[in-house]
């Protein structure tokens, strides 16, 4: 993933910046991206290529030295090769009142895992973002769909399902979406009668009398 940013960041961001220059509000994005790097690099247009690299070789030699340092300032002090994908992709669903204060982040903050996938794979798994609901329907057999939740059904942080199914997202797993056996209930009751005493007659106040005046 960092390779993919720096290969990209060396042969296309120099293509799109005099339209940055002309419009500082300038981002460029798309979702296949990639393909324009491939393109580049099976090209390999004099033209194409920003002067400061003698070859595209030289670029790609570039960019992968730069995703190294990234990497090893994100997990210093750990050798390159050893550096496993889980330190730097690491859980990070923290609660928006969690930032509060290290209490409420106990009590709110999801787990920190080492998590697997990233941002441009099926499984779409980063710090801060990810597959917000996975689904698998079969329509040939639709007791055997599953699903899998990042936190749980309830947002309430005493409930027991609060996030009850962050441990199922996380390792890949599922869970069956048919509903299987009743395995709790509630029972609602009509709200009991308040017991009022008798209600007392406001007063009647005397209506003001109008006295006209003799000449």
């Amino acid at each position: 993933m960092q390779a993919r940013t720096a290969i990209r960041q060396a042969l296309v961001d120099p293509l799109v910046a005099p339209c940055a220059d002309v419009d500082p509000d300038f981002v460029y994005t798309w979702p296949l991206v990639d393909e324009v790097v491939r393109r580049l690099l099976a090209a390999r247009a004099p033209h194409l290529l920003d002067p400061k690299h003698a070859s595209y070789d030289a670029a790609v030699r570039m960019a992968a030295h730069r995703a190294a340092a990234t990497l090893g300032a994100r997990v210093p002090g750990t050798p390159f090769d050893r550096i496993a994908w889980g330190q730097v992709n690491r859980g990070d669903l923290a609660h928006p009142l969690g930032g509060v204060s290290p209490l409420l982040a106990r009590l709110l903050d999801l787990p920190r895992p080492a998590f697997a996938g990233g941002a441009h794979v099926v499984r779409v798994m980063q710090p801060r973002h990810g597959a917000s609901f996975r689904m698998v329907a079969d329509l040939a057999d639709p007791a055997a769909s599953t699903f899998a939740l990042p936190g749980g059904q309830s947002g309430h942080f005493r409930s027991p399902h609060y996030g009850d199914q962050f441990a199922t997202w996380w390792e890949g797993r599922a869970t069956p979406l048919e509903p299987g056996p009743p395995v709790g209930g509630a029972a609602l009751k009509p709200a009991l009668r308040p017991r009022c005493g008798r209600l007392r007659r406001p007063a009647r106040h005397a209506r003001p009398r109008h006295v006209q005046g003799g000449s």
